[in-house]
């Protein structure tokens, strides 16, 4: 909350540091402290019921907007980063090509709720949809190609390029990697810069214009990203093989598509600081094909 003061109105942070004692009951450090189930799912109260000046000022806003919220009673909000998508279908449509001028269009991405472009980030690079939305790729692909497809939760699409050839499971696949780019030096990424004069360096990715709230993505333990970040952080130890994005493709000869056979999906989640990223939570996601499918 104070970040996104600081960024967006930084002449109502007086008013913020008077209401936080009352909206979090008093907390006796800057850092939160609850159970990991409340952070993730459950939701770390928000107290609404102060009738002073700042709280309600702040509590009148949420009330006007409580997306992300849940609310309990008439004056409590709960705040997790994943409560409100737990159990739900997620609140998106695609619209796809089928390939049928052009097989390489396969699951092409050409609009998501109806809009052919996003509108979150400052250029046209940044809101155009790439590749397909991760559930389906084109036949015919090469190590040339890279593997590309949009994440809604991320509002951009991303690339995963060849690395090497591999083996699993005793098939014979193509190894693809995946970073979060370099928005300080890759001209066609400026547009996903926090504002046209602050961009975050390498391995670094902004994602509060996309959720409304102030968190940075990276790799865990900033693997990949710039050694600055890490200078500033005692205790973290980047790893190829334990903190790469990294995925297994092997061609479906019968359909001539292209099929995951094994992915891993890692990011940490921070809080951006004056000075430094703070890591908060780490989501590592792993999809396995089973042993029966690759026999068939």
């Amino acid at each position: 909350m104070v970040m996104t003061v600081e960024r967006e109105k930084p002449g109502a942070l007086p008013m913020i540091s008077k209401a936080l004692p009352a909206l979090f009951n008093s907390p006796s450090t800057i850092f939160l402290t609850a159970r990991l189930m409340d952070i993730l799912f459950e939701g770390v109260p928000i107290n609404c019921t102060s009738k002073d000046f700042g709280p309600k000022a702040i509590c009148t806003m949420i009330r006007a907007n409580p997306k992300g919220l849940k609310q309990q009673g008439e004056d409590i909000f709960l705040f997790s980063f994943f409560g409100m998508k737990n159990g739900s279908i997620e609140d998106g449509r695609f619209t796809v090509k089928r390939g049928i001028q052009n097989p390489k269009d396969v699951g092409k991405v050409v609009a998501f709720n109806g809009k052919p472009a996003l509108e979150v980030w400052s250029g046209p690079e940044c809101n155009a949809f790439q590749g397909t939305d991760s559930t389906i790729f084109p036949p015919f692909i090469s190590e040339e190609d890279e593997l590309a497809s949009f994440a809604p939760d991320l509002c951009r699409s991303m690339g995963a390029k060849f690395k090497k050839y591999e083996s699993y499971k005793g098939i014979d696949v193509f190894y693809y990697t995946a970073s979060l780019g370099d928005m300080s030096s890759n001209e066609e990424e400026k547009c996903f810069c926090p504002t046209p004069d602050t961009c975050l360096k390498k391995g670094a990715f902004d994602i509060t214009k996309c959720v409304g709230a102030p968190i940075t993505l990276t790799l865990p333990h900033f693997y990949d990203a710039d050694p600055s970040y890490l200078n500033e952080v005692d205790g973290l130890h980047p790893e190829e093989d334990k903190h790469q994005i990294f995925i297994y493709f092997e061609p479906v000869c019968k359909h001539n598509f292209f099929f995951i056979l094994f992915l891993s999906y890692k990011l940490g989640l921070l809080l951006m600081q004056p000075d430094l990223l703070l890591f908060t939570d780490w989501i590592n996601l792993r999809l396995k094909t089973t042993r029966a499918r690759v026999k068939r």
